[in-house]
């Protein structure tokens, strides 16, 4: 339900903000038919972001560890293998490289 959800909300709402150009999508979702709908939803509302896929927390984790360009958005699944969506936000939180906070902004 929530990943139709965002789609609505990409395709509708996002599509008229004129999302950022730069910097990639970071998706992590395990499930391949909820992959397949935000890329659809992100296609039809005409994002031109480079899309980023990973199975769990840990691949997203250090893929951000390794790469200089800040991703434009992250979205996480919570229920996920290895990590939960709950427990990568707080390792990016507790990470001085990759914690956003004001001064980060």
């Amino acid at each position: 339900m929530f990943v139709r959800t965002l789609a609505w909300f990409l395709i509708f709402i996002a599509k008229p903000l004129n999302m950022a150009k730069d910097g990639p999508i970071i998706i992590i979702e395990d499930d391949l038919d909820d992959r397949f709908t935000l890329q659809e939803a992100l296609v039809e509302a005409n994002v031109s972001n480079d899309l980023v896929f990973f199975d769990n927390g840990p691949e997203a984790f250090d893929y951000l560890k390794t790469v200089t360009l800040q991703p434009f958005i992250i979205l996480c699944d919570v229920n996920l293998p290895r990590q939960n969506g709950i427990e990568f936000k707080r390792e990016l939180d507790n990470d001085p490289y990759l914690r956003l906070d004001q001064k980060n902004i």
